[in-house]
C-alpha cells in the first residue's frame, strides 16, 4: 500500500493512543482523557454524517453530524444539527443547531448554539 494512504491513518492512531493514555499531546489545551474500556469516535473534518450516536466515551466532531449525540465528552470544532446530551461540552468554534445538555459547558466566543442551553456549570462563557 502506499505511503501517502497509510500516514494519516499512523498518525490518527497515535494521537487516539495518546488521548488513551494520557501522554502529552503538543496542543494549547490538554487532551481529552478516556476512561479504561471507553473508546473515542472522531468524525473527521470532511466527514458528512447522520444519525443518532450513543458513546460511552469522548465524541470527537470536526466533520458534520446531523441527528442527536449522547456521550460522557463532546468536543465539538464543526457543525451539529441536532441535541447534544453529555456529562461535558467543549465547543471551540462550534456551530450546533438545536439543544445543549451538559453537566459542564465549556464554549469559547467563537461558538454557536441556536437552541436551548441546559449546563450545570459553564467554564468558559462566551458562546452565544
Amino acid at each position: 500500500m502506499n505511503d501517502r494512504f497509510l500516514a494519516p491513518a499512523i498518525h490518527l492512531m497515535r494521537e487516539l493512543n495518546r488521548l488513551g493514555n494520557g501522554d502529552p499531546v503538543p496542543e494549547k489545551e490538554a487532551p481529552l482523557k478516556t476512561q479504561p474500556g471507553s473508546a473515542a469516535v472522531v468524525i473527521g473534518r470532511e466527514i458528512s454524517a447522520a444519525g443518532e450516536l450513543r458513546a460511552d466515551g469522548v465524541v470527537v466532531l470536526d466533520g458534520s453530524f446531523s441527528g442527536d449525540i449522547h456521550c460522557r465528552t463532546a468536543k465539538i470544532t464543526g457543525r451539529l444539527t441536532g441535541n447534544l446530551r453529555c456529562r461535558r461540552a467543549v465547543l471551540r468554534g462550534a456551530a450546533v443547531i438545536g439543544d445543549v445538555s451538559a453537566f459542564v459547558f465549556d464554549a469559547d466566543g467563537a461558538s454557536r448554539v441556536f437552541g436551548k442551553l441546559i449546563a450545570g456549570k459553564i467554564v468558559r462563557p462566551g458562546a452565544r
